[in-house]
């Protein structure tokens, strides 16, 4: 009777040894998935920013140079001697321009790395004055205007399965000179969640050069 209970007390020992191990198991790869997911959630982010500052910075620095060549084409095509070329020419431009524009935002609004409304402040905050998102609001000869001097865009992955202290923000404060110097700049940092907690900063400028 005796080894009957001491092997009854083994099993359930062994049993419970197992339940336990099981859990632990399972705890384990609870938390590798949401280390996983935090740290594609990471990545992602830091994908969106980068994806999204260098076609700003392509952005503007083809828009200087438009405006440089719309001027110059105006000025030819308003002369009395104006030649039907020249506003051919002029009328090019404007065209490559406002499809150069459209191609913006539309890239802002969906690409491979974030989509809106995570790159919302990017389409809210166009560098350049508009009369819609798609439509510039252009100066007489078309080169556009300038929105802000400075302003400040916000990357905003939701994230899922992830713990609520490592989700964040990123903020990309830019400034620019004018629309024909930009010398486009920027600076960013890493916010926490409510913008309670700066985690961490990093400091960078694209700078247009010709």
């Amino acid at each position: 009777m005796t080894i009957k209970n001491n092997r009854g007390n083994v099993s359930l020992m062994g049993a419970s040894f197992t339940g336990i191990l099981s859990l632990f198991l399972l705890f384990l790869v609870l938390k590798m998935q949401i280390e996983y997911q935090e740290a594609k959630y990471r990545k992602n982010s830091y994908l969106c920013m980068k994806y999204l500052v260098t076609k700003t910075n392509n952005y503007v620095s083809e828009m200087t140079k438009l405006n440089w060549s719309l001027r110059a084409a105006y000025i030819a095509q308003s002369s009395v001697v104006a030649s039907e070329e020249a506003i051919i020419v002029f009328k090019g431009l404007v065209l490559y321009r406002n499809a150069l524009h459209l191609s913006y935002v539309k890239n802002l609004i969906s690409n491979n790395y974030c989509t809106y409304p995570e790159s919302r402040d990017f389409v809210k905050n166009l560098p350049y004055q508009t009369k819609s998102i798609f439509i510039l609001d252009t100066l007489i000869d078309e080169t556009s205007k300038l929105r802000n001097a400075e302003w400040t865009n916000l990357i905003t992955i939701f994230p899922k399965r992830i713990r609520a202290n490592h989700q964040f923000t990123l903020s990309i404060h830019y400034s620019m000179e004018n629309p024909f110097l930009p010398k486009l700049k920027y600076s960013s940092k890493e916010v926490g969640k409510m913008g309670l907690l700066s985690l961490s900063h990093s400091y960078g400028s694209l700078s247009s050069r010709y």
